[in-house]
This record gives C-alpha cells, sequence and structure tokens, in this order.
C-alpha cells in the first residue's frame, strides 16, 4: 500500500476513551472512531497514509496486509468508495462516512473553486456569457448560460442537488435551492443548454428557470 512505510514495527494502536468518542494517535494526527467498532482496532496496528492528492486515511494490519479502516467500518463492497463527510479523512465516525459511487465521491471533492469563487461556472469570451456546466459521470452537461455570474453560479447548484444529492458541494450552501426547483432528468444527449431570458437563442432543451 502506497504511503505506508515497510518493515514497521507493527505494535497494537493506544485507543483513548474520548467520553462521545475514540481517538487512536499517530504522528499525522489523531483518528476518531465511534465506540461500537472499537472491536475493528483494538489489538491492531493503525498507521496513516497519504493519497497523491495529500488526503491522509487510516489504515489497520489485518490478514498480512494494511487495510482501509473507513471500508473495514462500513464493511464497503467492491467498486463502491467510501466519502467522508467533512474532508478529514481521519475522522472515520460512522456519521462522518457514507458508502458513494465514484462520480457522487468526485462532486464531494476539495478542489478550489476557480478565481471568480464559483464552481460549475467558466465565461465563454467569444459570446461574453457565463456557462454553467456540471459533470457527471466523466460527462460534462451544459446547465445554462447567463449573463449574470450569480445566476450561473445558482443555475449550477440546481443541477447539483439534482444529480448529485447530498454530495452536491454548492456554491450557495446557506440558500440552496428547494427540492421542487431543482432541475428535470436530462432527456438526451450528453449536453444540453438551460435558458436565460437575457440570452437570445438559448433557449432549452433542458429547461433550467435562472435564479
Amino acid at each position: 500500500m502506497t504511503g505506508v512505510p515497510r518493515g514497521i514495527t507493527r505494535r497494537p494502536c493506544v485507543i483513548v476513551d474520548r467520553g462521545d468518542y475514540l481517538e487512536i494517535a499517530t504522528r499525522h494526527g489523531p483518528v476518531l472512531i465511534d465506540h461500537q467498532d472499537r472491536h475493528i482496532v483494538e489489538g491492531r496496528s493503525v498507521s496513516v497514509a497519504r493519497t497523491g492528492e495529500g488526503v491522509p486515511y487510516a489504515h489497520i494490519w489485518r490478514e498480512g496486509r494494511w487495510r482501509k479502516l473507513h471500508r473495514e467500518i462500513l464493511s464497503a463492497p467492491d467498486g463502491m468508495l467510501v466519502d467522508h463527510r467533512d474532508h478529514n479523512g481521519l475522522n472515520d465516525r460512522r456519521h462522518n462516512l457514507r458508502l458513494a459511487t465514484h462520480s457522487q465521491n468526485a462532486a464531494n471533492n476539495r478542489k478550489a473553486p476557480p478565481a471568480h469563487g464559483y464552481r460549475g461556472v467558466c465565461w465563454r469570451k467569444s459570446d461574453r456569457v457565463w456557462r454553467a456546466v456540471i459533470t457527471v459521470n466523466r460527462r460534462s452537461i451544459q446547465v445554462g448560460e447567463f449573463k449574470d455570474i450569480v445566476k450561473a453560479a445558482r443555475a449550477y447548484d440546481k443541477a447539483a442537488l439534482k444529480y448529485h444529492g447530498e454530495f452536491a458541494r454548492l456554491n450557495f450552501p446557506d440558500s440552496p435551492p428547494a427540492v421542487s426547483d431543482t432541475a428535470p432528468p436530462l432527456t438526451g444527449g450528453d449536453t444540453a443548454a438551460g435558458s436565460d431570458p437575457a440570452i437570445p437563442g438559448s433557449a432549452a432543451s433542458f429547461p433550467m428557470s435562472a435564479a
């Protein structure tokens, strides 16, 4: 397993009771788990490895190899990932973990938004409009084109809730669109345009009101 040194002394981890949860000290920071999962780590070695993106994850030594602790806790099936809601790879408490597809996990990534501050929005210089685009299962879907960047950002939020649900990272998390206000399913093709009354010719096969 990449990131965990080979040949390290596999001493049993030290578990500290913090009241509501258990804590395991590592050189990369504390690993947090629930009391009900104590049996998974007790008597075993716990180490931390970082991904290529630098995210640390806890691993336990079991049956001759290192295994990701969050997958052990949720008994994650092959083909499914485990997403950390708060993006802290060492917080392996159950309320922070959820099974996810590759697309859902990607939707909840920590990638910083562009310089203008809005996810899923880019400037189309040729038409002088802001374009809202969302990626679903590695496909780019055009949500719409808008004269106003905030309208484009809110349109992206609607599509994000439609396609990614609870995994969506929104531009306006404090004022998300109503569920009934989210985008309808895509009816055909890989791309479709939204509608902004301010942009002639932007009528859409993927209708979405400009918030």
